[in-house]
């Protein structure tokens, strides 16, 4: 069963691309297969590993995670390897 993502916002995000579109760390749950996160490439680049924080607004007890990849046939941003941290308060980001 799918968690409702309707509530849900980013707390951070160490980078993402605005400068030349509209991939904002919003769209890994906009559940929209043509939109995608990516990390800035034009102005700056932040190097790896990039982190991200989504505050759920809720306690939610995860039992798997889906992750679709970009459906627009480039590899370029996949995933090469996550962790998740989970916590019922948000995290501190230490910038």
């Amino acid at each position: 069963m799918a968690v409702n993502r309707s509530k849900w916002k980013i707390a951070y995000a160490d980078s993402e691309e605005v400068s030349v579109g509209n991939y904002s760390a919003e769209k890994i749950f906009d559940q929209q297969e043509s939109t995608f996160w990516s990390t800035a490439w034009t102005v700056s680049k932040t190097p790896h590993p990039h982190q991200l924080v989504v505050n759920m607004d809720d306690n939610v007890k995860i039992k798997g995670f889906r992750y679709l990849p970009r459906t627009d046939k480039s590899t370029n941003g996949n995933v090469k390897s996550y962790r998740f941290y989970i916590k019922p308060n948000l995290f501190s980001i230490k910038k």
